[in-house]
């Protein structure tokens, strides 16, 4: 039902989305699945259904077992530390609030480039480049990367050392509209929220630009719903891996388990 909430939200704002419409559809198909297993358990008891209900059990398995995997491979982001030898330092956006100013989870992105550049400075490394990115949503007067701009400068960030990307609307588009001044990223860290780092990796690899992730922290409140956002994402992303991954798995399933 979080599922279905949340894509018929977005697809207001966004009816073009085939991502919130295949949202929308997994969240339906998973309430009617969820109550035609109820509704046999109670009055139709049909063996074929439990069949079902046993494929949905597997099904459940391996989404949980891939999930683990993204959660430590999500995790791995707050450890790893990139050099400091950048030139550009790109910071991902993800929207401001309702008033236009930064959230929260772009202030923490924010602060946690803010605090690269000042290693570098600490370290006596060129200080690298800002690259903002984000553009504007409906009905807003401003980019999100002429706000993150001013939360730069109003930092001590010389304004000569901010560059603004603001045409871009997601992830994919952050890259591919900075890749004119990025060539193939090789002395390039983005920042976004730790369990982002990994979507944001695999859109600048297949863009071929060799950016290397830093991942900041994000409000609590926001975490559960982010990290279930990230693995439907990455599992779309690499649908054709689990268009043939899943069936064998849930074909050896029933092998062993009858």
């Amino acid at each position: 039902m979080g599922l279905l909430i949340h894509a018929v939200t977005r697809l207001r704002e966004r009816p073009e989305s085939r991502k919130y419409w295949v949202v929308a559809f997994s969240g339906s198909v998973m309430i009617a699945l969820s109550a035609l297993v109820l509704v046999n358990a109670r009055w139709l008891q049909n063996e074929w259904l439990y069949s079902l209900e046993n494929t949905l059990d597997y099904l459940f398995v391996y989404l949980f077992a891939t999930f683990l995997v993204f959660l430590g491979l999500a995790g791995s982001s707050r450890v790893i530390s990139p050099s400091l030898e950048k030139a550009f330092i790109v910071i991902l956006g993800t929207g401001l609030t309702a008033e236009e100013t930064i959230s929260l989870m772009l202030k923490y992105r924010l602060d946690k480039a803010i605090q690269f550049y000042e290693n570098q400075k600490a370290k006596n490394v060129q200080p690298a480049t800002f690259l903002v990115t984000g553009g504007k949503s409906p009905g807003n007067s401003l980019s999100e990367a002429e706000v993150m701009a001013a939360y730069l400068t109003d930092r001590g960030i010389p304004e000569d050392q901010i560059i603004q990307e603001n045409q871009s609307i997601n992830t994919h588009q952050n890259f591919l509209y900075s890749q004119r001044l990025l060539g193939n990223g090789e002395n390039t860290v983005f920042v976004t929220s730790s369990y982002h780092v990994l979507r944001g990796n695999v859109y600048a690899r297949q863009l071929g630009i060799e950016a290397e992730g830093i991942g900041a922290k994000s409000p609590l409140y926001y975490l559960p719903y982010a990290l279930i956002r990230e693995y439907l994402a990455l599992f779309l992303i690499y649908r054709k891996v689990h268009f043939v991954a899943l069936p064998l798995f849930l074909a050896l399933m029933h092998v062993l388990m009858h």
